[in-house]
């Protein structure tokens, strides 16, 4: 039997002030954001076609690089990094 979906840990004005942070170079509030994703995370790994840890370590960079204004991290990405136009 599937688990119900926990509820929210953060309000959307905690998480905003914590982004804020993060961008800023915060890490205590980027590791803040990252448990706070981390049960998501963990069973979208499941469905990632590579090995769990790789799938989350992947999960992760893409957290930390939206964290930090690196683009969008939903976007397809070239061989050099570059985002690719959609």
């Amino acid at each position: 039997m599937e688990a119900k979906d926990a509820e929210p840990t953060l309000t959307e004005s905690e998480f905003l002030a914590l982004k804020a942070r993060a961008a800023a170079g915060d890490q205590a509030a980027a590791l803040a954001i990252l448990s706070h994703f981390e049960p998501m995370m963990q069973q979208c790994s499941a469905w990632i076609g590579l090995p769990r840890e790789d799938a989350m370590q992947s999960l992760r960079l893409a957290v930390l690089e939206w964290l930090q204004g690196e683009g969008d991290p939903m976007r397809p990405k070239d061989r050099n990094g570059a985002e690719e136009n959609a």
